[in-house]
């Protein structure tokens, strides 16, 4: 089966963003799925399956940004990103 390529743009929309528990979430998420995870903010992208890449992005409430994804299993792994982000990271 061929690499699959998914992308989709979301809004942080919890209250304090990005900060240490909420993307530690989004990395424990995205390291259960073979395929490459990328968080992209105004063009910069990193690895979303290291949590310091993921902080240097600085992504606070209401920070527009892009997953992308690559790999056999990029639909299921959007999909449980999609629940995170949909979720606020359980936040609130």
């Amino acid at each position: 089966m061929a690499d699959e390529v998914v992308e989709r743009e979301f809004r942080i929309g919890n209250r304090y963003g990005l900060h240490g528990r909420t993307s530690a979430r989004l990395v424990e998420t995205a390291r259960r799925f073979e395929a490459d995870v990328r968080l992209i903010r105004n063009g910069e992208a990193v690895d979303c399956k290291s949590i310091l890449d993921v902080l240097t992005l600085a992504c606070g409430q209401g920070t527009p940004v892009t997953i992308r994804i690559e790999g056999r299993d990029a639909s299921a792994a959007m999909a449980a990103l999609e629940e995170l982000v949909a979720n606020k990271f359980d936040e609130e």
